[in-house]
């Protein structure tokens, strides 16, 4: 949705982060797999072989406000894409949170206009498909 504003390197570093998401939990999702391959799309990467696989070095590239930001809101998406958030899952948002400092008002924020996106997804795709 808004990777297109990183830069080369946050990119990279946020398809890394995605995998590291996506597999975190032992399962990666259809949903997960889905939504990875929008991010590669959007990101201008079809094809990118994950190099990192160490939290801090991905998440270090998002050094400004704007790009943890989107990092945030796209990592909770992708979260939520099965509907489902296992334990590895929420530890990973509390460890993101920790790493590029967002408060907890800025967590639930995140969380909750993921929740909205999801919701208007669905009842879009209902109202096509009426």
């Amino acid at each position: 949705m808004f990777l297109n504003q990183l830069n080369l390197k946050q990119r990279k570093a946020f398809i890394e982060l995605a995998y590291y998401a996506a597999k975190i939990d032992n399962v990666f999702a259809e949903e997960e797999k889905h939504f990875i391959e929008i991010y590669k799309g959007e990101a201008g990467i079809e094809y990118y072989d994950v190099e990192n696989h160490d939290f801090d070095k991905m998440t270090a590239e998002f050094e400004d406000k704007k790009s943890k930001n989107i990092a945030l809101l796209e990592i909770t998406a992708l979260i939520y894409a099965d509907k489902k958030v296992t334990i590895e899952e929420s530890q990973l948002l509390k460890d993101l949170q920790k790493k590029l400092n967002f408060t907890d008002k800025e967590m639930n924020t995140s969380e909750n206009w993921v929740k909205n996106y999801f919701n208007l997804l669905e009842k879009g795709t209902s109202f096509i498909n009426a």
